[in-house]
């Protein structure tokens, strides 16, 4: 099977619809960055904390002392590293957006992306995360359960971040961000239910029969 057929098969049986849960383009930004290394759990936890204590903005985390930065993220893990990227990303929104995010559609997508690699603590995912889901830039996020059903399913993919993410938009169905928005939904979720890191659920995954590693794992 083709990869470009295969896509198509990801987006039919697992992408979801509006499935990042926030919809304001900043509170989607900084979960972006509290995500990296933690469970959506945590991300939501960490969300709350800054909602209740008023810090969901860019001029609240602006102003902020990092320290109520980290008590509130403390649930996403890696809280001092995270509060550091979180005022790093508010202080380039007010020196080059006028504090807003939603400026940044102003520009290119070439040129917005490398506006925010140049943010001290977003890469290439992070980055990637905000222009997509929070801008609806057509752009593809690549992460690890992207490239674990993808190796698995038996495709030859490449180690860099950036030729994957151009291999999966060059044969995506379709090259816009609701077609990117459902290809990485449905990764993410055929990852979570069925391709498991370990002990995978082969018999149960609706592309069980377009995976050539199945069947090994099954009888393994």
């Amino acid at each position: 099977m083709s990869l470009r057929m295969f896509l198509k098969k990801v987006i039919d049986c697992c992408g979801v619809v509006e499935w990042w849960p926030s919809t304001d383009p900043f509170e989607i930004s900084i979960q972006a960055i509290l995500t990296q290394n933690t469970s959506w759990k945590n991300v939501l936890k960490a969300t709350e904390n800054l909602r209740s204590g008023g810090l969901m903005s860019p001029k609240s985390l602006f102003e902020s002392d990092i320290g109520e930065i980290e008590k509130a993220i403390r649930p996403s893990g890696f809280y001092r590293v995270k509060a550091k990227r979180i005022k790093s990303f508010v202080s380039f929104l007010f020196d080059k957006l006028e504090g807003r995010i939603e400026n940044l559609k102003n520009y290119p997508l070439k040129a917005a992306r490398n506006m925010l690699l140049s943010v001290e603590g977003i890469g290439k995912e992070t980055a990637d995360t905000i222009l997509l889901f929070a801008l609806d830039f057509p752009i593809m996020v690549v992460d690890a359960y992207t490239r674990r059903v993808l190796s698995r399913a038996g495709f030859d993919i490449p180690r860099d971040y950036d030729s994957l993410r151009e291999l999966i938009e060059k044969n995506s169905p379709r090259r816009d961000s609701r077609t990117f928005k459902l290809l990485h939904s449905g990764f993410d979720e055929l990852a979570k239910r069925y391709c498991k890191k370990t002990s995978p659920k082969c018999s149960l995954c609706p592309l069980s029969s377009l995976c050539k590693g199945s069947v090994r794992r099954e009888h393994s």
